[in-house]
Order: structure tokens, then sequence, then C-alpha cells
């Protein structure tokens, strides 16, 4: 068991209305329980929330999804290979909307072979 798992012990703090307001709307921006934003902040990790995200991240499962049913049915000696490239092209189209929400560019996932 890890050293976290257990998390039955309880530390209070006192915080100002106005500390409390921030501490409560900076763990909603992260998407996080105010109990995990503070474990966090307080063992110096960072939190961040990425605005657009939220979208991106269901996507992604639902790419990851298909591509899991894809998986099972070429186990199952069915013939998949036509379905394949849509499966590619949403996963690339996801890719490169994770790439504008983050402002990378999209190098990371750039094809450097040449046809």
């Amino acid at each position: 068991m890890s050293k976290s798992a257990n998390k039955g012990e309880y530390i209070i703090f006192r915080a100002s209305p106005y500390d409390k307001e921030l501490i409560i709307s900076k763990a909603r921006r992260a998407n996080t329980s105010v109990s995990d934003f503070c474990r966090k902040a307080a063992l110096g990790k960072e939190v961040k929330y990425i605005e657009g995200l939220e979208k991106t991240n269901y996507d992604l499962g639902k790419v990851g999804n298909n591509l899991n049913q894809l998986a099972a049915a070429a186990n199952q000696g069915r013939n998949v290979a036509g379905l394949i490239p849509e499966a590619l092209s949403r996963l690339s189209k996801t890719l490169d909307n994770i790439d504008t929400v983050l402002g990378t560019g999209g190098d990371e996932y750039s094809n450097s072979q040449t046809d």
C-alpha cells in the first residue's frame, strides 16, 4: 500500500472568509476537491487548470474507447481494417485540439516519416 493510500487523518487550519473563498474558487478551477487542492499545494506540487481541456479530455476518452472496441473486434477475428483510418483521424483531431488548447504547436505528434 502506498504512503498516501489511507487518508484517514485530518489537518484543520483557520482561514479568513476571503482566503476560504479563494481556496474554494481555485480548487473548482483546478477541477479538484478542496482537500486535494490543499494537499497538493501544501506538498509543493503544482496545481494547474487549463481552460478548454474538459472537452478534449472527453474526446480523448471516446477515442480510447473506440480503439479498445477495434482491438476487441480484431481479437475476435473480425475485419476492422476499414475502420482504422477513421479512428486514427479522430485521434489526430483530438491531439490537434489538445495542442491548440495547450499552445504547444503539435511538434510532439508530427509524423517525421516521408511518403
